[in-house]
């Protein structure tokens, strides 16, 4: 009940957003007690609850790589344009920092698809 409510808390005024700040913040901070957490969740939620889980944390996923390659693109863009008007090189870009997710959290989404 506690553990769930804290990592997973339910209820009309819970969004799929307030859930999925609770589930990623705990996978970053707890990487070894989420993974115990999550992995024992279907005992303890209904098996629609899993499945929303999943399909959260996979759009998540997949909204962060989506972010990370239009920030990627775009950052190449603006060097190719730059570079095309002074004809010298820029600093390399700074990684996109938007989404919940980002590059920095690799071994993170790795664990999330397991």
């Amino acid at each position: 009940g506690l553990l769930q409510n804290s990592y997973f808390p339910q209820g009309p005024e819970v969004t799929a957003s307030m859930q999925m700040t609770r589930t990623i913040d705990f996978m970053k901070k707890s990487p070894d007690a989420a993974k115990a957490f999550y992995g024992t969740f279907h005992s303890i939620m209904s098996c629609s609850s899993v499945a929303k889980l999943v399909a959260m944390l996979l759009k998540c996923l997949a909204t962060s790589v989506d972010v990370e390659r239009a920030g990627i693109a775009a950052a190449k863009a603006k060097k190719t344009k730059k570079s095309k008007k002074r004809g010298a090189e820029d600093e390399p870009p700074a990684p996109p920092t938007g989404g919940i997710l980002n590059a920095s959290d690799s071994a993170l989404m790795a664990t999330i698809c397991e």
